[in-house]
């Protein structure tokens, strides 16, 4: 008897996943690169208190925040915690951060 076939994906989990980083406690400076420090920039800039950005991950981005303590930061609508309270990377991946 053949072994059972791993069960389907659903249509959704292969779907575009994206990332919104908010600036709710204050401005930040960004950089946001596909893939690594090394990628392509997708933005770079100032975010003021209450704007917001939105990146769709196909792999990772890799991003440089100049306050993150200032930012609010999802992945698929997920929150990321522990972020630290002075300038620093972080990489963001489908699952969240890295």
């Amino acid at each position: 008897m053949p072994p059972p076939k791993p069960a389907k994906k659903h249509a959704a989990s292969r779907g575009p996943v994206f990332t919104s980083i908010s600036a709710t406690r204050g401005r930040c400076w960004l950089l946001v690169r596909a893939g690594g420090p090394n990628g392509t920039v997708l933005y770079e800039g100032t975010l003021e208190q209450g704007q917001a950005k939105r990146f769709p991950i196909s792999a990772r981005l890799w991003v440089r925040m100049g306050n993150p303590d200032a930012l609010d930061i999802t992945v698929a609508g997920k929150a990321i915690g522990g972020l630290p309270t002075f300038p620093a990377n972080v990489v963001l991946t489908r699952a969240g951060a890295a």
